[in-house]
Protein backbone atom coordinates (compact mmCIF):
# COMPACT_ATOMS: atom_id res chain seq x y z
CA UNK A 1 0.00 0.00 0.00
CA UNK A 2 1.35 3.45 -0.92
CA UNK A 3 2.36 5.95 1.74
CA UNK A 4 -0.08 8.56 0.38
CA UNK A 5 -2.97 6.06 0.64
CA UNK A 6 -2.08 5.14 4.22
CA UNK A 7 -1.81 8.84 5.07
CA UNK A 8 -5.23 9.51 3.48
CA UNK A 9 -6.92 6.63 5.33
CA UNK A 10 -5.48 7.23 8.79
CA UNK A 11 -5.51 11.07 8.73
CA UNK A 12 -9.15 11.37 7.70
CA UNK A 13 -11.40 13.36 10.04
CA UNK A 14 -13.78 11.65 12.45
CA UNK A 15 -17.31 11.22 11.14
CA UNK A 16 -18.75 9.35 14.15
CA UNK A 17 -17.98 8.33 17.71
CA UNK A 18 -20.51 6.20 19.54
CA UNK A 19 -20.65 3.56 22.27
CA UNK A 20 -19.72 0.13 20.93
CA UNK A 21 -22.16 -2.76 20.93
CA UNK A 22 -21.43 -5.41 23.54
CA UNK A 23 -20.96 -7.98 20.78
CA UNK A 24 -18.28 -5.92 19.00
CA UNK A 25 -16.62 -5.22 22.34
CA UNK A 26 -16.39 -8.92 23.22
CA UNK A 27 -15.30 -9.83 19.70
CA UNK A 28 -12.44 -7.32 19.47
CA UNK A 29 -11.44 -7.03 23.15
CA UNK A 30 -11.82 -10.41 24.85
CA UNK A 31 -8.80 -9.44 26.99
CA UNK A 32 -10.34 -6.23 28.42
CA UNK A 33 -13.37 -6.06 30.69
CA UNK A 34 -13.03 -2.69 32.41
CA UNK A 35 -13.37 0.83 31.11
CA UNK A 36 -15.42 2.07 28.20
CA UNK A 37 -15.61 1.04 24.56
CA UNK A 38 -16.39 3.34 21.63
CA UNK A 39 -16.61 2.93 17.87
CA UNK A 40 -14.73 5.56 15.87
CA UNK A 41 -15.37 6.10 12.17
CA UNK A 42 -13.06 8.05 9.90
CA UNK A 43 -14.19 9.80 6.71
CA UNK A 44 -11.97 7.39 4.74
CA UNK A 45 -14.23 4.47 5.75
CA UNK A 46 -11.74 3.08 8.28
CA UNK A 47 -13.41 2.13 11.58
CA UNK A 48 -11.90 1.28 14.95
CA UNK A 49 -13.17 0.18 18.32
CA UNK A 50 -11.34 1.97 21.08
CA UNK A 51 -10.84 0.88 24.69
CA UNK A 52 -10.67 3.70 27.23
CA UNK A 53 -9.44 2.31 30.55
CA UNK A 54 -10.95 3.32 33.88
CA UNK A 55 -7.69 4.14 35.61
CA UNK A 56 -4.65 4.57 33.39
CA UNK A 57 -3.90 6.45 30.18
CA UNK A 58 -3.33 3.65 27.64
CA UNK A 59 -5.83 3.95 24.80
CA UNK A 60 -6.11 0.86 22.61
CA UNK A 61 -7.74 0.78 19.17
CA UNK A 62 -8.45 -2.27 17.07
CA UNK A 63 -9.86 -2.16 13.53
CA UNK A 64 -13.54 -2.97 13.12
CA UNK A 65 -13.59 -2.21 9.40
CA UNK A 66 -10.01 -2.31 8.20
CA UNK A 67 -8.81 -0.69 4.98
CA UNK A 68 -5.18 -1.43 5.95
CA UNK A 69 -5.16 -5.23 6.28
CA UNK A 70 -1.90 -5.59 8.20
CA UNK A 71 -2.71 -2.98 10.90
CA UNK A 72 -3.93 -4.94 13.93
CA UNK A 73 -3.80 -2.49 16.86
CA UNK A 74 -2.88 1.05 17.84
CA UNK A 75 -1.86 1.99 21.37
CA UNK A 76 -1.41 5.51 22.64
CA UNK A 77 0.43 5.44 25.97
CA UNK A 78 0.82 8.47 28.23
CA UNK A 79 4.52 9.34 28.45
CA UNK A 80 4.37 10.37 32.11
CA UNK A 81 2.06 11.61 34.81
CA UNK A 82 2.86 15.19 33.78
CA UNK A 83 0.04 16.05 31.40
CA UNK A 84 2.20 18.17 29.10
CA UNK A 85 4.53 15.48 27.82
CA UNK A 86 2.31 13.80 25.24
CA UNK A 87 1.80 10.18 24.18
CA UNK A 88 3.86 7.39 22.66
CA UNK A 89 2.29 5.67 19.68
CA UNK A 90 2.75 1.95 19.12
CA UNK A 91 1.27 0.11 16.15
CA UNK A 92 1.00 -3.66 16.03
CA UNK A 93 0.87 -5.29 12.65
CA UNK A 94 0.36 -8.73 11.18
CA UNK A 95 3.52 -10.77 10.90
CA UNK A 96 3.96 -10.05 7.19
CA UNK A 97 4.54 -6.28 6.84
CA UNK A 98 7.90 -4.61 7.05
CA UNK A 99 9.20 -2.52 9.92
CA UNK A 100 8.97 0.47 7.54
CA UNK A 101 5.19 0.02 7.30
CA UNK A 102 4.89 -0.03 11.08
CA UNK A 103 7.00 3.14 11.37
CA UNK A 104 4.85 4.82 8.73
CA UNK A 105 1.64 4.04 10.66
CA UNK A 106 3.21 5.36 13.86
CA UNK A 107 4.40 8.51 12.08
CA UNK A 108 0.90 9.26 10.76
CA UNK A 109 -0.78 8.55 14.13
CA UNK A 110 1.74 10.11 16.55
CA UNK A 111 1.09 13.44 18.26
CA UNK A 112 3.18 16.19 16.70
CA UNK A 113 4.25 19.49 18.25
CA UNK A 114 2.29 22.44 16.95
CA UNK A 115 4.02 25.42 15.41
CA UNK A 116 6.17 26.71 18.29
CA UNK A 117 6.07 30.25 16.89
CA UNK A 118 2.49 30.48 18.18
CA UNK A 119 3.63 30.02 21.79
CA UNK A 120 6.59 31.30 23.77
CA UNK A 121 9.27 28.69 24.38
CA UNK A 122 8.98 27.60 28.00
CA UNK A 123 9.51 24.50 30.06
CA UNK A 124 5.93 23.51 29.27
CA UNK A 125 6.19 24.04 25.51
CA UNK A 126 5.72 20.29 25.06
CA UNK A 127 2.05 20.65 25.92
CA UNK A 128 1.32 22.16 22.54
CA UNK A 129 0.70 19.00 20.55
CA UNK A 130 -1.62 18.25 17.70
CA UNK A 131 -3.22 14.88 18.45
CA UNK A 132 -4.90 12.40 16.14
CA UNK A 133 -8.67 13.02 16.40
CA UNK A 134 -9.32 9.55 17.88
CA UNK A 135 -6.78 10.11 20.66
CA UNK A 136 -8.00 13.61 21.43
CA UNK A 137 -11.63 12.49 21.58
CA UNK A 138 -10.64 9.50 23.75
CA UNK A 139 -9.04 11.50 26.49
CA UNK A 140 -11.99 13.92 26.50
CA UNK A 141 -14.39 10.96 26.78
CA UNK A 142 -12.31 9.44 29.58
CA UNK A 143 -12.30 12.75 31.51
CA UNK A 144 -16.09 13.00 31.02
CA UNK A 145 -16.55 9.48 32.42
CA UNK A 146 -14.33 10.34 35.39
CA UNK A 147 -16.40 13.51 35.95
CA UNK A 148 -19.64 11.51 35.84
CA UNK A 149 -18.26 8.99 38.35
CA UNK A 150 -17.19 11.77 40.70
CA UNK A 151 -20.57 13.50 40.36
CA UNK A 152 -22.37 10.22 41.14
CA UNK A 153 -20.22 9.73 44.25
CA UNK A 154 -20.95 13.29 45.38
CA UNK A 155 -24.67 12.78 44.74
CA UNK A 156 -24.63 9.57 46.80
CA UNK A 157 -22.88 11.38 49.68
CA UNK A 158 -25.40 14.24 49.49
CA UNK A 159 -28.32 11.76 49.60
CA UNK A 160 -26.74 10.02 52.60
CA UNK A 161 -26.30 13.36 54.39
CA UNK A 162 -29.89 14.31 53.58
CA UNK A 163 -31.10 10.95 54.90
CA UNK A 164 -29.25 11.56 58.18
CA UNK A 165 -31.22 14.79 58.67
CA UNK A 166 -34.61 13.10 58.39
CA UNK A 167 -36.69 12.05 61.40
CA UNK A 168 -38.87 9.10 60.62
CA UNK A 169 -41.95 7.99 62.60
CA UNK A 170 -40.09 5.02 64.10
CA UNK A 171 -37.39 7.44 65.28
CA UNK A 172 -40.01 9.75 66.83
CA UNK A 173 -41.31 7.01 69.14
CA UNK A 174 -37.75 6.22 70.27
CA UNK A 175 -37.08 9.92 70.93
CA UNK A 176 -40.35 10.27 72.90
CA UNK A 177 -39.50 7.19 74.97
CA UNK A 178 -36.06 8.63 75.83
CA UNK A 179 -37.62 11.96 76.79
CA UNK A 180 -40.11 10.26 79.11
CA UNK A 181 -37.31 8.29 80.75
CA UNK A 182 -35.42 11.56 81.34
CA UNK A 183 -38.51 13.31 82.72
CA UNK A 184 -39.11 15.56 79.71
CA UNK A 185 -42.29 15.60 77.71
Amino acid sequence: MKESEIQRILSAPLVFVQPTSEQKQKELFPDKNDGWFYSFGLASGQEFVGHLPEKDRVFTFRPAKNLIPDLMEIEWIKKSEIDDLGYNTICYTAEGPSEDDKKLYEKVLSPVPEDSSLHPITKIAFKYYKYHPMLERSFHLQWAHWGCRKAKEELLKAHQNLDKLLIRPQNVSVIQKIRKENGKS
